[in-house]
């Protein structure tokens, strides 16, 4: 008895309809991943937030880094010295940049991963490809003499509450447990920014920025996952929040009327701060347009 074969036009068809399938599947399929990975950054960040308010139920509800009972308002010259922890407790006796200790990223994530207020992997974006990344550990340095904090245990930006050495009173009333349940507490930080404005360059295009979520080559703008002071976590397009939170620290112009810019760290929105673009390198912070992620 004869066996009849598949014939080569049956084979290739076959063939065809398989290739199909997975033309069809493969974007879906990359889809889910992305979105997994998403939902999993949000649960980082949620889980950063929470730390921030559990511990902050201790410290008369001023989140990390602050010294609740010297806390200083005004934003005048100095104001910062008195306002955040410079103790052997974050593992530094140096002022770095002109600012105490506890107003550096860095030294307020160390607040919480010292006493178990967060998991040092929620630190670490599922994003994040850099290989020099590297999760917390107790025994660790993080701190070195004459330049600025380690910061390869974390992928995520906290908002700048001083610069220089000063306070900066807006976002500084915002890190609070009991402040507006609308400031930003902790995000997906700035990577190596291309038309946004670097200094003082109010031309720059604020909406402009990557992420380690965004296709740099597209110059798509920033997306990325914000987690707010009530618990709730966002993952959104573009770097503007509504300006409720930062009482008066607004982005210029008519283009963004009641809209933040949540990585400015001045009043016009036109300085992009070293807090949202911290960056990852063998030796610390380098430059943000250098970052090797």
């Amino acid at each position: 008895m004869l066996r009849r074969g598949f014939t080569l036009i049956e084979l290739l068809v076959v063939i065809s309809l398989i290739a199909l399938l997975i033309a069809i599947l493969l974007p879906a399929l990359s889809a889910a991943r992305q979105s997994a990975r998403q939902m999993q950054n949000s649960t980082h960040l949620r889980g950063i937030q929470q730390g921030f308010f559990i511990q902050a139920q201790d410290n008369k509800f001023w989140m990390a880094g602050v010294d609740p009972n010297n806390v200083d308002l005004s934003g005048n010259a100095n104001s910062a010295q008195p306002t955040f922890l410079d103790t052997t407790d974050i593992k530094t006796g140096h002022v770095f940049g002109g600012l105490q200790a506890g107003a550096h990223v860095s030294f307020r994530y160390i607040v919480l991963l010292e006493d178990s207020f967060a998991p040092p992997e929620y630190f670490i974006s599922p994003a994040e490809l850099n290989a020099d990344m590297q999760e917390w550990v107790e025994t660790k340095t993080y701190d070195r003499p004459d330049t600025v904090p380690d910061s390869r245990f974390y992928s995520y930006a906290l908002p700048e509450i001083a610069t220089s050495n000063r306070t900066v009173p807006g976002r500084l009333r915002e890190w609070r447990a009991e402040a507006n349940g609308s400031a930003v507490v902790v995000s997906d930080r700035l990577l190596s920014p291309s038309s946004n404005p670097v200094g003082n360059n109010p031309s720059g295009n604020i909406e402009i920025h990557n992420s380690l979520w965004t296709d740099v080559d597209s110059d798509s703008g920033w997306n990325g996952g914000v987690a707010f002071n009530d618990g709730h976590v966002d993952f959104q397009q573009g770097s503007l929040v509504e300006d409720a939170i930062y009482k008066g620290e607004t982005v210029p112009g008519a283009a963004y009327p009641g809209f933040d810019q949540i990585f400015s760290s001045n009043n016009d929105g036109t300085t992009i701060d070293m807090n949202a673009r911290q960056v990852v390198a063998n030796q610390g912070v380098t430059s943000y347009s250098n970052d090797p992620s």
